[in-house]
């Protein structure tokens, strides 16, 4: 653990960005995506904020749940990457 604040450098972007990819329906929630990559709620959200900030991932409130989904940028990320995962 490291004293350092924002989101845990331990998951890559790429991790989070690839687990709302290949959600079915492609679009998911916070919960959801942390539950997928292994990592708390609260970090999730930070680092999703942040990928939705440099444009990889949109979202929107759908009730009382927050979904992400890729976007053009975010896929693009991804094929830039040659489809190579880090986590």
């Amino acid at each position: 653990m490291t004293d350092r604040p924002g989101p845990n450098p331990s998951v890559s972007d790429e991790a989070l960005i690839r687990a709302v990819l290949e959600a079915y329906p492609p679009a998911l929630g916070t919960s959801d995506v942390a539950d997928k990559v292994e990592l708390s709620s609260e970090a999730t959200r930070r680092h999703l904020k942040r990928l939705e900030e440099e444009g990889y991932l949109s979202t929107d409130k759908l009730g009382s749940v927050r979904v992400w989904w890729v976007t053009d940028d975010g896929r693009g990320y991804l094929s830039g990457r040659n489809g190579s995962s880090s986590q």
